[in-house]
């Protein structure tokens, strides 16, 4: 779960002509609105967290490649003729099972990261409420 700390309001900006670019959101925002008080989710965070989950699922595919080698490695010791190719199966199954492991918690987490703004919004509201200002 990300901990983001909530945001300062922006100081109105104008542009070149002088005309104000942005204004900061009213003191007194229902509470029905869109986003939580503070909380803006840019477009560079959140292309950040694409790529950091277009990464984990490239992780997880050479990972599952890796560990389909490993099974079919242990498979190929386990009937070999030589003396300690039994333990090397049992090693290369050990393996194999560690690496199911860890891609099964690259997948947790990366559905853990937001797919849209509104995921995001909602993770940075929830996780506030941890945030000492």
């Amino acid at each position: 779960m990300w901990i983001i700390a909530p945001t300062a309001r922006p100081e109105p900006q104008t542009n070149k002509q002088g005309s104000m670019m942005t204004e900061p959101p009213p003191p007194d925002r229902p509470a029905d609105a869109p986003d939580p008080p503070g909380i803006e989710v840019n477009d560079a965070f959140f292309l950040a967290l694409r790529k950091i989950a277009k990464e984990l699922e490239h992780a997880r595919t050479e990972l599952m490649q890796v560990h389909g080698m490993l099974r079919c490695l242990a498979d190929v010791l386990k009937y070999a003729d030589d003396d300690d190719s039994v333990m090397h199966s049992d090693v290369a199954i050990v393996a194999a099972r560690l690496l199911n492991d860890v891609v099964t918690n690259l997948e947790l987490t990366k559905s853990q990261i937001p797919t849209n703004k509104e995921m995001a919004r909602s993770v940075m509201g929830e996780s506030d409420k941890y945030v000492e200002v």
